[in-house]
């Protein structure tokens, strides 16, 4: 009995120890999972039932000044299959690929092969080479095939509306999203805003649960930006590198349009180019920014440069005369472009005709402090470095080379050939920054591209871009304007190289140039002008590389290229036609024209009738013999086209009476461009120009109300179209009436 009690003791005992471990165990347990490991078990429970989400910001759209949207983030869809679902249905991978392939870009062998895979659930039909996403039509298309396990995950991708124009300015997104040139990679931070974040519980199914908290972090969408590129401006450029392409198939063509008074860029354009919609299909040599990353020899545009420095220094007398032809430099002849050059001739004239002898001349007169001319404007350190200067333009950018410093001292040589653009080389970003300090007073101003930055709700202004100078006083005002009345004289003056981009009623200054290229049987080939010539607001720069032809000159070739943009671009930008004829100083014409004007029987001084009473208008316009044409049913006049002024006696005067709104379209067939786009203007429309010469088709019809329009195009031919044309439709009309 004793021995029994004794072992129900020691069991007692045993089972009490066992017990005394357990719950010692349990409870170090729970106090290791409640203190030692909450945190962690915590964070490990909430991933399961916390969902985070990434919430993506809209992306800025980008702008032209005028308020045109050039790219902007649009609805788009990545085409994914759910492999378990497809494989039920009764379509074949083989059949599946064959109806998809023509949607997605894709090849049929690679949609089988990806829709038979058994090692993943879900697959997404897209390829490295094509940007993967998809358009919403395109979506439906696919939807509409009714394939199993066939779904759309919604995404955004960025679209270019205007397709290639200003390609090089703008960039592109690649397929991952990154910016890649342009204004896409420059203005980043100012359009890709910051993610946001939503936490909200959910079941094991993945399912929010509705009744639970949920956390929200909105994003913050980018900010849009407005560029100084005028979208008019460069669809003109661009239409005339097209037809420049055409006419003399060189390697590769670039034009910039800059206000020289700021440095803001209006049109910078290359060819070749690409569409950013489909930058998987461009080559590095599409891709590159011939204005900005390409450097060459500016031939006989540099002597800008040379002229403006020796004007400032006094050495250069429009009156003195040298021997043109060739002049001998270190043992080696250098000479001008015409063989045997033009005998005894000025230096003004040796300006006229792009002698080489005249600034060679003009350089060793300047001796060294050409270099210092050099470097200040914005070429670089002339003499002491072979690497140029780039201008800080917010695109990718090369710095240029200058003559080897060794080289340098050693001969006069280099020196020489840099007086008329040879032995050195620039981008063409470079030149226009440059020669736009000739001409505008002597500041250089960095090259702006962004304008400001608006906010992508409401539009308001956060950050206005102001006129960077990078350096003033490089020349005297006085200098720059007889710079500008030479270079007035190269482009209206008898034997001036530059004729070819004069345009009548308009005072024009330039530059031609021609450089030849090593290895190669042709040149570049280049023109650079401005407008008004005596106080210039907008500066071309065109440029030619290889043009097809041995013969070819800035002259003969580029400079008629730069008389077709600035005719329809100087009325677009409303630079008013100069008055009369032009002095030799570019600018307004003198009192005694003017006075030889009014005694002119074909002409007449239109008078300024805004704000008189209509019907004393056409009375005053009735006495000088003027036609006059009413828009609108107000009794008082608002506004006139053309301004008060001399006019042709023939002209018809525009009485604007009503605001634009409620009045009706007038007929501006068979009108200058010059004056359809003043009364457009009047009447507050935008105007899209296609073809040179004269109007011969509208698209608003005459007699129709205007009511919210405004925009209109206008189809330009020459006199012998237009006749020919409306012989054809006279013809089509008599062979109506036969029939």
């Amino acid at each position: 009995m004793k021995r029994t009690t004794l072992e129900m003791r020691l069991r007692l005992l045993v089972i009490g120890l066992v017990l005394v471990v357990l719950m010692t165990t349990l409870v170090g347990r729970l106090f290791y999972i409640q203190g030692v490991k909450a945190e962690e078990y915590t964070e490990q429970a909430r991933q399961f039932w916390v969902k985070e989400e990434v919430l993506k910001p809209k992306r800025g759209s980008i702008l032209d000044r005028g308020g045109d949207v050039l790219a902007q983030e649009t609805q788009a869809y990545t085409i994914a299959v759910y492999l378990p679902s497809f494989r039920k249905g009764d379509t074949s991978p083989e059949e599946a690929a064959r109806q998809l392939a023509p949607l997605l870009r894709m090849s049929e062998a690679d949609i089988a092969q990806r829709l038979s895979r058994k090692d993943v659930d879900q697959v997404e039909l897209k390829t490295s080479g094509f940007s993967f996403k998809v358009s919403k039509d395109v979506k439906d298309d696919v939807m509409e095939l009714g394939l199993e396990g066939v779904h759309a995950i919604p995404t955004t991708e960025r679209f270019y509306l205007n397709h290639s124009l200003a390609a090089h300015v703008l960039g592109f997104l690649n397929n991952e999203g990154d910016p890649v040139k342009g204004a896409e990679a420059a203005y980043n931070e100012l359009m890709q805003g910051k993610p946001g974040k939503a936490f909200f519980s959910q079941d094991r199914n993945g399912i929010e649960v509705a009744s639970r908290e949920k956390q929200f972090d909105p994003p913050v969408n980018g900010n849009d930006v407005v560029l100084t590129i005028d979208r008019r401006v460069q669809e003109i450029v661009e239409k005339a590198l097209d037809e420049a392409v055409q006419e003399w198939s060189p390697v590769g063509a670039t034009a910039i349009v800059m206000n020289p008074k700021n440095g803001e860029i209006l049109a910078m354009a290359n060819r070749p180019t690409y569409n950013p919609n489909e930058f998987y299909n461009a080559d590095e040599t599409e891709l590159l920014n011939i204005a900005t990353e390409s450097v060459f020899e500016p031939g006989s545009t540099f002597k800008i440069i040379t002229l403006a420095a020796a004007l400032e220094e006094g050495k250069f007398h429009p009156d003195a005369t040298y021997r043109s032809g060739a002049i001998e430099v270190d043992n080696v002849e250098l000479h001008d472009w015409r063989p045997g050059g033009w005998g005894e001739i000025t230096y003004a004239e040796g300006v006229q005709l792009s002698s080489n002898v005249a600034f060679v001349r003009l350089q060793q007169m300047l001796g060294k402090s050409f270099d210092t001319y050099v470097e200040r404007f914005g070429f670089g350190p002339y003499g002491e470095a072979r690497t140029g200067t780039p201008t800080g333009i917010d695109l990718n950018e090369e710095s240029g080379l200058l003559p080897d410093p060794k080289r340098l001292q050693q001969s006069r040589l280099e020196r020489a050939t840099s007086s008329y653009g040879h032995g050195l080389s620039a981008t063409p970003i470079q030149l226009v920054s440059a020669y736009s300090a000739a001409i505008n007073g002597g500041t250089l101003y960095k090259p702006q591209l962004l304008k400001e930055v608006r906010h992508p709700e409401t539009g308001a202004v956060l950050e206005e871009t102001k006129p960077l100078p990078i350096r003033d006083n490089i020349i005297s005002e006085e200098t720059s304007r007889h710079v500008r009345e030479l270079l007035y004289s190269v482009v209206n003056g008898e034997k001036g190289t530059g004729k070819g981009a004069s345009v009548p009623g308009y005072s024009i200054g330039g530059k031609t140039g021609t450089a030849n290229k090593y290895k190669s049987p042709y040149s570049y080939v280049s023109f650079v002008g401005f407008a008004p010539a005596d106080d210039p607001e907008v500066i071309l720069y065109v440029a030619l590389d290889e043009p097809k032809s041995q013969d070819a000159t800035g002259g003969n070739t580029v400079a008629p290229i730069a008389r077709t943009i600035f005719e329809q671009m100087l009325p677009l930008l409303r630079i008013e036609p100069s008055s009369g004829d032009q002095g030799a100083d570019g600018g307004v014409p003198s009192e005694e024209k003017e006075v030889e004007s009014e005694l002119d029987p074909s002409t007449v001084v239109l008078p300024d009738v805004q704000g008189k009473r209509l019907e004393e208008a056409q009375q005053e316009l009735k006495s000088l013999s003027l036609e006059s044409e009413v828009l609108g049913a107000g009794d008082e006049v608002l506004d006139q086209v053309p301004e008060s002024g001399t006019v042709d006696r023939s002209r018809t005067v525009y009485l604007l009476t009503e605001e634009p709104s409620a009045v009706t379209m007038p007929d501006l067939r068979f009108k200058s461009l010059r004056e359809a786009m003043a009364i457009c203007d009047m009447l507050g429309l935008e105007v899209r120009v296609d073809g040179e010469g004269y109007v011969y088709a509208q698209s608003i019809e005459p007699g129709a109300r205007l009511l919210d329009t405004d925009s209109i195009n206008l189809v330009l031919k020459s006199n012998a179209e237009i006749y020919e044309s409306l012989a054809e439709e006279e013809e089509e009309s008599e062979n109506r009436d036969l029939d």
